[in-house]
Order: structure tokens, then sequence, then C-alpha cells
């Protein structure tokens, strides 16, 4: 139907859509008057397809995208892991591979020199590999007699030990050795998240990922 140049609310409703004057000789002498200049007002957004505590993970977790190397993104898991207690596993997530020298797949070597005392596990930038340390290979029980599970690859040195990246299903043997998250840890994300969303203008969202 066109676009209109101004909008009318009177309490929680919308009174007037329509020219700037209709709208003002709707108004009543006290109305409060928003000029938002070039932009536009929308009505509130819906995600239909959202992943709500991953919002909330993501922003505490370790940003490796935008790392130009191997080294530079275990160096941020490094600086990371300075600040948390021995043994608690730190998370990560955003790498590529494709965007480093070689193109190569990192290995645990990297992180297990930095972080020998955390088990670490950051999640490839599509979701469908991780990159892990030895700490974490241990406290999953992989080693080099481990098999393949079902839709799932562990990449290995030439000797057949994983070499520290697991692809899709195989993920599962080390994500799944992650202590959940206490209740108020979930509220703190989720409540995070949600802060997050009405920044940007969503409304609501249907979570696509909630168990």
């Amino acid at each position: 139907q066109g676009v209109a140049s101004a909008l009318l609310v009177r309490g929680r409703a919308i009174a007037c859509v329509g020219a700037a004057s209709e709208c003002a000789a709707r108004a009543g002498p006290q109305v409060k008057v928003v000029d938002v200049g070039s932009g536009a007002v929308l009505p509130g957004l819906a995600d239909a397809h959202g992943h709500v505590l991953g919002l909330g993970r993501a922003a505490v977790e370790v940003r490796c995208d935008g790392a130009h190397s191997e080294e530079e993104c275990a160096a941020r898991v490094a600086e990371r892991a300075r600040g948390v207690p021995r043994g608690t596993w730190v998370r990560g997530r955003g790498w590529d591979q494709n965007l480093w020298p070689g193109a190569r797949f990192p290995t645990e070597r990297s992180l297990s020199t930095l972080v020998p005392d955390h088990p670490v596990v950051l999640s490839r930038v599509d979701g469908h590999a991780v990159w892990v340390n030895q700490r974490a290979l241990e406290a999953a029980g992989i080693g080099p007699d481990a098999r393949d599970p079902d839709g799932g690859r562990i990449l290995r040195y030439d000797d057949d030990r994983p070499s520290g990246v697991l692809v899709d299903n195989a993920a599962d043997l080390v994500t799944a050795r992650i202590p959940p998250p206490t209740r108020d840890e979930l509220e703190r994300l989720l409540t995070g998240a949600l802060a997050e969303l009405s920044r940007v203008g969503l409304t609501s969202v249907h979570d696509a990922g909630a168990d």
C-alpha cells in the first residue's frame, strides 16, 4: 500500500498510519514527535529460526572468527584460559582453516602447547567440526584405536593418532563430556541473548534448538 510518512501511537495501539498531516490532525496537544530522519519505522521483527542459548554462549566464548592463522586462534584461547581455573573447559567457535596459510586443518599441537591444563573445544564456523586439544581428547577417551562413529570422522596424523579435529557426529564424542551449565548459568546466557535480540530489533524468536 505504498510508504507512509507518519505513524501515530496512542497508548499501546497504532491510531493512524499515513501522511504526516493526517496523523497530526488526530494527535492531541501533548503528542511527542520522534523524527527518524532518513530512517524507517518497521513492525517488530520475529525470527522464525533462532538459537537463543547459542547466541548467549557465543557472547562469552572465545571468538576465532577473523583469526589469520591457527596460531592466532590458539593464542586467543590461551588468553582466555589464563582467567579460568585449571581443568575448566574452554569453549569457542568461528575458526575457518580456508582463510589460513595453506588452508590446512589445525591440529591439537598448537592448542596443547599453549593450553595444556584446560580441555579445549572450538567449533568450526559452520558448526560441522570441532578443534580440540590433547586434554579434551583424553577426557573423551579418543586415542589411536578410536573408531569413526556413524556420520562422523576423526582426523588423524600419519601414525593414526587423532590430530585434534572431529567432523560432524565425531564432535559428540567430546561435547558429551562437557559439564552441563547450571540453572544460574543458563539464565545468564539466555538473559544476555534476549537483550542482544532486543537491541537489534527482534521482538520475538522461535527457538530452533531448545531442549
